[in-house]
């Protein structure tokens, strides 16, 4: 099982540059959640292992929390942007392990108002 991730970016001239890497796992949590307006610690069910993580994609439609395994005191805590996906990859460790504090065992989303939030993830392990 596989992950490829495709980055570029262009410039207001045109000018373009780009890249791309894989990742190689054995087992892949996907979720596609949607929680409504104004919801605090939803549960969302996930369970993935820190230390055989290999690629992590998430993003969601809306400002939102993310909390892993406890509403009350979560080891992670992520602020997702709207649109803006969390990247993360073995391989290219450009910055730590997300997940590094705990295995996940749930997500729990806060949701802002103005609308339902929609949670999307890849989540790959060896």
């Amino acid at each position: 099982m596989r992950h490829i991730h495709a980055q570029s970016m262009r410039t207001d001239g045109g000018a373009t540059l780009s890249g791309a890497f894989t990742e190689t796992g054995s087992t892949e949590v996907t979720l596609d959640s949607t929680v409504a307006a104004s919801q605090t610690d939803s549960l969302i069910a996930c369970a993935f292992d820190k230390d055989t993580l290999q690629s992590v994609f998430i993003v969601a439609d809306r400002d939102c929390s993310l909390q892993t395994n406890s509403a009350g005191s979560p080891p992670t805590t992520i602020a997702l942007k709207s649109g803006i996906a969390l990247q993360w990859s073995a391989s290219a460790a450009y910055h730590a392990n997300p997940f590094a504090a705990a295995d996940v065992t749930a997500f729990y989303l806060t949701t802002g108002a103005g609308g339902s939030t929609r949670l999307q993830a890849r989540i790959l392990n060896t």
